[in-house]
């Protein structure tokens, strides 16, 4: 075809170039990588210091691999050209399970695609020994084609879960130049006479492609596990800064961003709602008897109480020291008095396995209504009455909960 050969000299990859290419391009990346993992803090990296360990010594294998490769290559098979094809499969799954720990999935579906891709790799590996064991044979092709099915299907598993749907832009990216890496490897292995007998592909112009692709996706790829991995950091950032560091909860500020929010809605909307305005009863002696620590731990306990007695789309802060706010829209006084006495009757049966004779109460106190202007200062002068309703439940003996339009 004339367009092919105007092309083949663009298309143009040696097998021993490819192999050269790929073991520095992988060795670079695993010597960069490590070094990074060494010299960041745990405290900077976090749960990406794990993933970045994993994908360096993926890299690490697969530069192994190559070099096996390139080393051993001639005519025919030999045991050691096997053990670098082996090897070359135990970097990309290994690069895969990666993949496997950074995605956002459950820890329990991530258990499940482990068990299942560690099955596949584990009988794609048995079925391409069996393969070489009957080379010669009209068996040994058919072998090796299923060999490798399995062993596509186990290194996809990684980067499908990363390129789910309710994913990143990034992480999709990602997942998809994974998925296109093993395509290209599987093409350029299915144009082997010595490993796949049978196989249909023999134009040497499109094992070439797959041989650039390779190459060009095993470098571009590890460029964008590094903006992955980035982009973990500043989702941690964000959360840094909106979060209040011991409970979890969102802090005032970024409390007051989202409740302006759904304050304007309601009052767009004409809908009622509630502020819940709850302090811990007599903490400061909670701390000068049990010490600071305890204090935190009970601070903790409340505040995950909180998020069990609250609905997805209510919100809730730590809005200083011992003081917390709930903010419940399209709710009215019903609802509001519902979920104050649901929660106070949490913390009265909330137990401490490190102190079994100790037990903490609330107060509360709730403000609600129809917002009538949209404004930062109606927004906060609601909350403010929740404060004073809250100081009239301490005075009138705590761990109840007063309503701010209730008589005094």
């Amino acid at each position: 075809m004339p367009v092919l050969e105007t092309i083949r000299p663009l298309l143009h990859m040696e097998a021993s170039a490819a192999f050269v290419m790929l073991f520095w391009g992988n060795l670079a990346l695993f010597v960069l990588v490590q070094f990074y993992v060494y010299v960041a803090s745990s405290a900077n990296l976090g749960a990406n210091g794990s993933f970045l360990r994993r994908f360096a010594i993926a890299r690490g294998i697969q530069a192994a691999a190559w070099a096996s490769l390139l080393v051993f290559r001639g005519d025919g098979v030999s045991p050691l050209l096997v053990a670098g094809v082996l090897l070359a499969i135990a970097g990309l799954y290994a690069e895969s399970d990666a993949l496997i720990y950074v995605s956002s999935l459950e820890s329990g579906k991530k258990r499940t695609i482990r068990a299942v891709a560690i099955t596949l790799v584990s009988m794609g590996a048995a079925l391409f020994g069996v393969s070489r064991a009957f080379a010669g044979t009209r068996f040994s092709g058919p072998l090796a084609l299923v060999a490798l099915l399995f062993l596509l299907f186990s290194c996809f598993l990684g980067p499908v879960a990363l390129a789910r749907p309710e994913s990143s832009a990034i992480r999709k990216l990602v997942g998809l130049s994974a998925l296109a890496m093993y395509l290209s490897a599987a093409g350029w292995a299915m144009g082997s006479g010595e490993l796949f007998p049978v196989a249909a592909f023999r134009q040497s112009v499109a094992q070439d492609a797959f041989r650039i692709f390779l190459v060009i996706l095993t470098l571009s790829g590890g460029t964008g596990v590094l903006i992955l991995a980035k982009e973990e950091v500043d989702l941690r950032i964000v959360e840094l800064a909106i979060r209040d560091p011991l409970t979890g909860l969102f802090n005032r500020r970024h409390f007051i961003d989202r409740g302006l929010a759904e304050f304007a809605d309601c009052q767009r909307y004409g809908e009622e709602m509630s502020f819940i305005f709850l302090d811990l009863d007599r903490f400061k002696k909670v701390n000068d008897r049990w010490g600071h620590r305890f204090g935190d731990t009970v601070l903790m306990d409340f505040a995950a109480l909180l998020r069990l007695g609250i609905r997805p789309l209510d919100l809730c802060c730590r809005y200083g020291g011992e003081e917390f706010v709930v903010l419940l829209p399209r709710t009215g006084r019903y609802g509001a008095e519902t979920v104050a006495n649901r929660l106070l009757e949490a913390v009265r049966s909330s137990k401490f396995p490190e102190r079994l004779d100790f037990s903490y109460t609330v107060s509360a106190g709730v403000s609600h209504g129809v917002p009538q202007s949209c404004g930062e200062d109606a927004f906060l002068e609601m909350i403010s009455r929740g404060d004073e309703a809250l100081y009239r439940a301490k005075a009138a003996g705590r761990d109840r909960v007063v309503f701010w339009e209730d008589p005094v």
